[in-house]
């Protein structure tokens, strides 16, 4: 093989892989659900301290892609600590990152701690569901006091008319006290003369 072929395959190599120089194959996949809303943290062991934690939106993905330095595709040095990290996050209807960032890590060894936050989170621009209503429960009726004699409350309401039944009444008119029959007058005997002299029951004194 001449020079020329060596050089113009060694050119064609570089063409195909021009684009996975510097790629790392260190990456990290994590998925938050409405179950498990996830949140990722990188920690420094050395220097005892967290370096950067991101939270996961609800149905999004989170790609870590860590790099070292001297590596190049097919050969990862993951004794080595990473040097650079690229965070990459996409949305659910979303080919592409809607987010991503490179940032410079001290090169010290690192560890990716996963935590998750309270239950139930929901995607966002989705309205938080109301929790479930408790089922009512109806308590058993409650034993009836014995009913107590009340008076009658006088009816407001206006009774029908009914004919009007007069009750017979005594025409007789009561007898009146009978009087004391009068006494019937003796009547005078008439004087001829017509006087009525006076009797005179005086004693006459006849002379002998």
């Amino acid at each position: 093989m001449s020079l020329a072929d060596t050089v113009q395959r060694a050119a064609l190599l570089l063409v195909l892989m021009g684009p996975l120089v510097a790629c790392s194959q260190d990456k990290h996949v994590f998925m938050s659900t409405s179950d498990l809303p996830t949140t990722v943290a990188l920690y420094d062991t050395a220097a005892d301290r967290t370096i950067w934690v991101k939270d996961i939106p609800v149905s999004y993905k989170l790609v870590l892609d860590f790099d070292r330095k001297g590596e190049v595709p097919g050969f990862v040095a993951p004794a080595r600590p990473a040097t650079s990290m690229q965070w990459e996050l996409y949305a659910p209807d979303r080919l592409g990152a809607v987010e991503s960032e490179e940032i410079e890590l001290p090169g010290n060894p690192l560890a990716i701690k996963v935590s998750y936050r309270p239950i139930p989170e929901y995607p966002p621009g989705y309205r938080e569901a109301q929790p479930p209503a408790k089922p009512s429960v109806t308590p058993p009726p409650a034993a009836a006091p014995a009913a107590q004699p009340t008076a009658p409350v006088p009816s407001t309401e206006p009774t029908p008319s009914q004919p009007t039944v007069e009750e017979p009444r005594d025409t007789e008119t009561p007898a009146q006290e009978a009087a004391p029959p009068e006494t019937p007058a003796t009547p005078e005997t008439p004087d001829t003369n017509g006087s009525s002299p006076a009797a005179d029951d005086t004693p006459l004194d006849i002379p002998q």
